[in-house]
């Protein structure tokens, strides 16, 4: 069955694998940065232009 797939999903899967490891990687980044907020064990990232009640 796999010997019928379109050969562009083998180009395509390393790159989605790296696109989404990177969103992962730029996510802890932001998260170590200095304007997090620890509660209950947790990081957020609170922005200055973040509404309060989003």
């Amino acid at each position: 069955m796999g010997v019928f797939e379109n050969p562009a999903y083998a180009l395509a899967s390393p790159l989605s694998g790296a696109l989404i490891s990177f969103g992962f990687l730029s996510a802890i980044a932001v998260a170590r940065k200095k304007g997090a907020v620890s509660w209950r064990d947790r990081q957020y990232t609170i922005s200055k232009n973040q509404h309060p009640l989003r």
